[in-house]
């Protein structure tokens, strides 16, 4: 398409072109009738080459015209269909860049200041949704920066009202491979829903300064968006907490039904993560980091890190030892050289040790007690009913013997065990005593631990007496990704009792010995047994291990029966039809499996491609070129 710069089209003056893309040339005009600056999308001529097309084109501009939000681009005009002429449409012009282009130059990745920008973005989209607009093609480069910090979506629709031509004249998808919902990938009816996930890999982006998806190619990209697995945020940045993980993976979800269902839903979240690190999303803080992010930044990671550590402050008090630690542990990641949480953290995991060590002396009265009342249980009388004391109980055990269970007072419900009533500063320091062992309630029968080098509990727990009808037990589930646990697909089976798996995989059960827990889903399975020494010894841990990874072929063009599949690298099939290839086993604590394949056809072109498979069923999409 020749360049329209420095001429005239309709009442509007070319003044020079600022950009271009897939679907249109964009160019810097002025409006001779209203005498004000705009931009004129001037569309490729074989995306709209048709008077039908160029009517739809007028029809959907006016109900995209209608949206009127300090986050969207105005749409002022559109060309007459009737004109043959050039399509194009009219909206305000935004002096400023694309947030492509900030990523690309200027960007240095935050949490809390990639939850503020999916937040901002969330707002549009959830006016647009409500007036039935959906984007279909959100990504970075639909995203202004005006110069004044605020953000501006744009191109609201045009991806719907090209959408159908385009399919219909070269076959090919509309949009970003690496932003694409699933669902618009295979082919499915398509809703709002889409632009979450596309928010949702942009959030991911933001966070971590890497796409969740991504390939050598856009076949390897959309297969893994149709797999529906990615690496965990913090594996790519530590910095990344797993509140924020949760959110990410919700909205990431492969199944439209288990993503957010409303942009307002995940702006809802978005606000509460931030409201948790005392920050506000409002189009102030936006302004102050676009306007100035050398100055603004080194200010946002102390605010962080303050309100992170109030909140560590705030566990300490509460005996809640493994959070405190989780706390400071994401202080540190900001700032390595934060001295007071380095001392807050040396004094937790202090108390922790000291608290484990006096769990296990516990523990060894607990069963010289046992031991001892053992003897005097294994008589062969037993005591007479009218011998007990009214406030005791007596419960039959094997063998005829009885456990004697002392009575408690209920006016005051116990202390867990190793926690006293007492205040501690900010820094965590007793005022009491200064370093009592009883001023800070470790793991022992909380259920809270030191954490390790590793950011798991190390141990510890008060042992449940021996001989107990049931005991507690902590469970937690190793090696399912994030996104599997946002899903909600998966759920252990307890002694042959269903309970669902939260998200963020530890359980807290209540067992009698010797209890056989199981992992239930499609691609990961485990299997423990619990006991009263594992699980007094801190929390028991399920290790998933991947199922054989099943490949699901599919082809638009070609019968499976007729399509023939060969491992080139990777696995070890030869030659055998798409519709029974074999599964293929993953070793032993892999997760992910790399192959090439080569796909044959009769009348058609040799394909190959290379593959990430994950755990369960992968979903291979196939295209091959017919021979002329």
């Amino acid at each position: 398409m020749p360049s329209l710069a420095g001429h005239k089209l309709d009442k509007y003056d070319m003044l020079e072109e600022v950009g271009h893309g897939g679907m249109a040339v964009v160019y810097r005009g002025r409006d001779t009738i209203l005498d004000r600056e705009v931009a004129v999308k001037v569309l490729h001529t074989h995306l709209a080459d048709r008077e039908e097309s160029r009517r739809r084109l007028q029809r959907e501009a006016k109900t995209v015209a209608k949206l009127r939000h300090d986050n969207i681009v105005e749409i002022f005009d559109s060309s007459d269909p009737a004109s043959g002429a050039e399509s194009y449409i009219v909206c305000e012009f935004i002096h400023g860049v694309t947030l492509r282009d900030w990523l690309d130059e200027r960007w240095s990745p935050r949490p809390a200041l990639a939850a503020m920008i999916a937040h901002r973005l969330c707002l549009p989209l959830e006016h647009a949704h409500s007036m039935g607009i959906v984007h279909r093609d959100i990504k970075p480069e639909n995203v202004m920066i005006r110069d004044d910090g605020c953000l501006k979506l744009m191109d609201f629709g045009i991806a719907q009202i090209l959408d159908t031509q385009r399919l219909t004249t070269t076959g090919q998808l509309l949009g970003s491979p690496a932003y694409m919902a699933p669902e618009l990938i295979s082919g499915k009816p398509v809703d709002k829903r889409i632009d979450i996930f596309a928010l949702g890999v942009m959030l991911y982006q933001l966070a971590t300064n890497e796409l969740p998806f991504s390939g050598r190619n856009p076949a390897q990209v959309l297969n893994r968006i149709l797999e529906g697995d990615f690496k965990r945020p913090s594996l790519v940045d530590p910095k990344v907490d797993e509140d924020l993980e949760a959110i990410i993976a919700k909205a990431l979800a492969r199944e439209a039904a288990d993503r957010y269902q409303s942009a307002k839903s995940l702006a809802a979240d978005l606000e509460a993560y931030l409201a948790g690190l005392e920050l506000e999303p409002s189009p102030a803080e936006l302004a102050g980091y676009f306007g100035d992010p050398d100055t603004y930044l080194p200010k946002l990671d102390e605010r962080v890190c303050r309100a992170l550590t109030r909140r560590a402050t705030q566990a300490m008090r509460a005996g809640n030892g493994a959070r405190a630690l989780k706390l400071l542990g994401r202080v540190l990641e900001i700032d390595p050289r934060d001295q007071r949480a380095a001392a807050m953290l040396d004094k937790v995991r202090a108390r922790g040790q000291r608290m484990r060590q006096a769990a296990a002396v516990a523990g060894g009265l607990a069963a010289m007690g046992i031991i001892a009342a053992g003897v005097l249980l294994l008589r062969p009388d037993p005591p007479k009913p009218g011998s007990l004391e009214s406030e005791d109980t007596m419960l039959a055990g094997p063998g005829g013997a009885y456990q004697h269970i002392p009575a408690q007072n209920p006016d005051r419900p116990p202390l867990p065990f190793g926690v006293a009533d007492t205040e501690e500063t900010e820094t965590g320091e007793d005022e009491a005593d200064g370093g009592s062992t009883t001023g800070f309630a470790g793991s022992a029968g909380a259920g809270q631990d030191e954490v390790g080098d590793g950011g798991r509990p190390s141990g510890g727990g008060r042992p449940p007496p021996e001989g107990a009808l049931s005991f507690p037990c902590t469970l937690e589930i190793e090696g399912l990704p994030a996104a599997v646990l946002a899903g909600g697909d998966y759920r252990l089976s307890v002694a042959g009792t269903g309970k669902n798996l939260p998200a963020r995989a530890s359980v807290e059960l209540e067992v009698a010995p010797r209890t056989r827990v199981s992992l239930v889903g499609e691609s990961y399975e485990g299997a423990v047994i619990l006991d009263q020494s594992s699980c007094s010894a801190g929390p028991v841990i399920l290790r998933a291990r991947s199922k054989p990874a099943v490949l699901s072929f599919q082809s638009a063009e070609i019968p499976l029966k007729e399509l023939s599949v060969s491992c080139k690298k990777g696995c070890s099939v030869k030659d055998r039809r798409a519709s029974n290839f074999p599964s293929l086993p993953f070793s032993r604590n892999e997760t992910e499996m790399f192959v090439t394949l080569v796909f044959k056809a009769k009348s058609y072109r040799e394909e190959t491609q290379e593959l990430r498979l994950t755990p369960g069923t992968n979903t291979v999409v196939v295209s091959l070129e017919k021979l002329e």
